[in-house]
């Protein structure tokens, strides 16, 4: 097949391309049975939902007569029949259509409807525990069994594989959220039913040769029917956050927020009647009490008002939302046949079809379908649009061909259905824009709260480098700049003149000395100006050797993200999450924490001298601590301080164990020689060797002062 024809088959794949390309198929008068079956969508399946619960809702009627049983079986039958006839027809559409079900999965919309057809395989169940089992032989009591225990594990599959694929391959706005995102947990909402009639069914034909183990039935609805009953609770949450955010839904979704009563329905109906059913499920002593059958049944009915409440409650909302669509309003039912009378009675003005204006070039991809090329215009105007769209229309009393490019008339009903298709399309876009715009609206909030971090962290930053600049180092910048050299030199001048004065009265025998001095100092004051240049230029060069070199250790320096997050307050509690460059400037920081930590230590325990390592290691704190300065004032300076800090206590507690020592090593070697009063020389000869090994007294004292 040429890879054209095969784009354009899965293409049409999807439901609304198959309409479109019956709406194609009809204007040339070639509609196929196929292309009508390629119509057919997840959706038909609440059908054999709702047919479903007519029966059941006649079965649950506490009056009870031969007609209304005849009137649910019907329902039943049919139930059944449409079920069949979905399924045929929903395999004849992915037959024909390669591709068609692996895009339903995928769809925004008919993805949600899947589970429909899970749970009209469990309505049809439970109506066959209802009308067949009290009326047939044992064996099909057996096959419900079975088939219970088969609808537990495809309830839980079906509703979490459903989820994961929406959640992997689709995004849903928040703005488009409706109750059908509930719909992939309603197979979860049915096993309470069906286990409470199959039970109920089990014991009016009180059927003893079937084993129906009643216990785990039971519990096992109440566990899966509580998963979905939670389920759709925070999904109704997160619609009441919809309607507080972005009110109400559109007109023609409205009626879909009736679907937020069903879950908490249907627990009620499952949890209730396994209530009054406790005794006959629950055996004697459960739980090791005797009281558990009769609070059961009280618990099941207080929570079955809780949940019946919060299911009348959304009933009243969603009729409130369909209100005004249910008034009647006198004035626009008179404006409206007014309309229409006038419609019928005077002459419709005839669209005429304008050419079409130059292309304008999209400044996006999402934009570049050449259907929306003529709103891309600035001087767009809907009435041009429209009668350059629209065909002509027919008038008078002759009828003519339909036609959609050739600019012949067409009748206004024809008219009609081209708006109509003109609108879907539109409405289709619209749909598509909206939530690539919410898409792109998400991103840049999560973008601006990260660059509002950072425009703290820089801005913290431009205040401390601004400080530094205009405070601490304001006098080696001053010394940079070749006046200030030149300065100095001027002030040099009159101190060696000072200084000649005074020499030439101190004596004679110095004169020779004097002049030669005088004609130094004449001759550095008349030296070329290059020379101070180049002075000037020596000093500027030590000087950015000096920031290099500083700079340089600054960028050596890193410090991890978690310590900073943990000792400096500046930062805000309320940050981005941190990405792949955060953890790994983690890593790294925590690397150079580490390495300073074992530099310290290696100078303190591994020297030769203690004393020296003792002095080396204070030397490189006091290098640390110059090299702090350069983050002064920013939101790194607290948590390398403390830091240092732990350093410095290092190098205290080694200089306290060693004072330690010394003292210890002098009060025992003390009290050995009062022990041995004849070898006293010896004695002090041996705690003079030690001190000698571990350092004098006095430069343990004066490293005591310094730290």
């Amino acid at each position: 097949m040429p890879p054209a024809e095969r784009q354009a088959e899965s293409n049409e794949s999807s439901p609304n391309n198959a309409k479109a390309t019956l709406e194609r198929h009809s204007s040339l008068g070639k509609v196929g049975i196929r292309d009508r079956i390629a119509c057919h969508t997840w959706t038909w399946f609440t059908m054999t939902m709702a047919t479903g619960g007519m029966a059941n809702v006649i079965h649950s009627l506490p009056y009870q007569a031969a007609w209304l049983n005849g009137i649910a079986v019907a329902f039943f039958l049919l139930n059944v029949v449409l079920f069949i006839m979905n399924c045929a027809l929903a395999s004849i559409r992915f037959k024909s259509r390669p591709g068609a079900l692996t895009h339903s999965f995928t769809d925004q919309t008919e993805s949600l409807f899947i589970p429909s057809a899970v749970v009209s395989f469990a309505i049809i169940s439970i109506n066959i525990c209802q009308f067949g089992v009290p009326h047939v032989g044992p064996w099909l009591l057996r096959i419900m069994q079975i088939l219970f225990w088969f609808y537990i594990a495809l309830s839980v599959l079906a509703s979490a594989t459903i989820y994961l694929i929406l959640w992997s391959t689709l995004i849903f706005p928040i703005h488009t959220m409706t109750p059908t995102w509930v719909f992939p947990a309603y197979p979860l909402l049915l096993t309470a039913p069906f286990a409470s009639n199959l039970i109920q069914a089990a014991v009016q034909t009180n059927q003893q040769v079937v084993t129906l183990n009643r216990t785990a039935i039971a519990l096992c609805a109440v566990a899966t029917q509580g998963a979905g009953c939670l389920i759709a609770f925070m999904i109704s949450a997160a619609f009441i956050y919809r309607l507080m955010t972005q009110k109400l839904p559109r007109d023609f979704q409205r009626p879909g927020v009736f679907i937020s009563i069903g879950p908490f329905a249907f627990t009620v109906g499952g949890l209730v009647q396994l209530g009054n059913s406790a005794d006959k499920i629950l055996p004697s002593n459960f739980l090791g009490t005797d009281l558990a059958v009769p609070i059961i049944k009280v618990m099941s009915v207080l929570i079955g008002l809780w949940l019946w409440g919060l299911s009348m409650w959304f009933f009243i909302v969603s009729v409130g939302s369909l209100w005004k669509n249910m008034s009647w309003d006198s004035n626009s039912a008179l404006h409206r046949r007014q309309s229409s009378n006038a419609g019928g009675s005077k002459t419709l003005p005839i669209h005429t079809r304008k050419q079409s204006e130059a292309t304008i070039q999209p400044k996006s991809s999402h934009v570049a379908d050449d259907f929306l090329q003529s709103f891309l215009d600035p001087s767009f105007d809907p009435a041009a649009y429209l009668n350059a769209t629209l065909p002509p229309l027919q008038h008078g009393g002759y009828h003519s061909s339909r036609s959609n490019g050739n600019g012949q008339a067409v009748p206004l009903a024809d008219l009609s259905n081209e708006a109509q298709t003109l609108l879907s399309q539109l409405n289709i876009h619209t749909t598509r824009l909206s939530g690539t715009l919410t898409q792109l609206t998400d991103d840049i909030l999560r973008s601006g709260s990260r660059l509002a971090y950072e425009v703290e962290l820089l801005r913290g930053e431009t205040l401390s480098l601004a400080e530094t600049m205009n405070e601490t180092l304001q006098d080696d910048i001053k010394k940079f700049a070749p006046s200030g050299v030149d300065q100095e030199a001027k002030e040099a001048v009159p101190k060696a003149a000072d200084g000649q004065e005074r020499r030439e009265s101190v004596g004679a025998s110095k004169t020779g000395d004097d002049e030669a001095t005088v004609t130094e100092g004449k001759a550095e004051t008349s030296e070329p100006p290059y020379i101070n240049q180049l002075r000037t230029l020596t000093v500027v060069r030590s000087r950015l050797d000096t920031v290099i070199k500083t700079f340089g250790d600054a960028m050596e320096f890193v410090f991890p993200p978690s310590e900073l997050s943990v000792s400096s307050s500046f930062l805000s509690v309320s940050a981005p999450d941190p990405g792949a460059e955060q953890h790994s400037t983690e890593e790294k920081g925590q690397q150079v924490l580490q390495g300073l930590r074992d530099e310290i230590s290696q100078l303190l325990t591994k020297s030769e001298d203690p004393v020296k390592g003792i002095e080396k290691a204070a030397q490189r704190i006091e290098e640390l601590k110059e090299l702090n300065k350069v983050w002064k004032g920013t939101a790194e300076e607290k948590g390398r301080t403390k830091f240092i800090e732990s350093l410095a206590k290092m190098v205290e507690d080694r200089h306290r164990d060693l004072m330690r020592e010394v003292d210890q090593a002098s009060r025992r070697d003390g009290n050995e020689g009062r022990a041995r009063k004849g070898s006293v020389h010896a004695d002090a000869a041996e705690t003079k060797t030690y001190l000698g090994g571990y350092g004098l007294m006095s430069q343990l004292q004066k490293l005591r002062n310094g730290l």
